[in-house]
């Protein structure tokens, strides 16, 4: 999330607070974030008990970004 768009939300969710969407955008910005965390420190550990585990980071950053860009589509789409 670039600067920019870090303004633009917080001036959404301070006019929008009250509101249900609003809320479910912070909470899904909060659960990605606990997510990104979690995996770090999972591929931290892995890396840490072998140097050979760098096969299976790569492998799970590949289907997660995999993942994260079908999601995003679907999210988002313009259609």
């Amino acid at each position: 999330m670039s600067f920019t768009e870090c303004k633009e939300f917080t001036k959404y969710f301070l006019k929008n607070y009250n509101s249900p969407e609003a809320l479910k955008d912070v909470g899904s910005f909060i659960l990605s974030i606990i997510l990104l965390i979690s995996i770090g420190l999972a591929m931290g550990l892995l890396l840490y008990w072998s140097w050979w585990n760098i096969i299976t980071i790569v492998a799970l950053g590949l289907f997660a970004f995999y993942v994260s860009m079908v999601w995003i589509d679907w999210k988002y789409s313009n259609s």
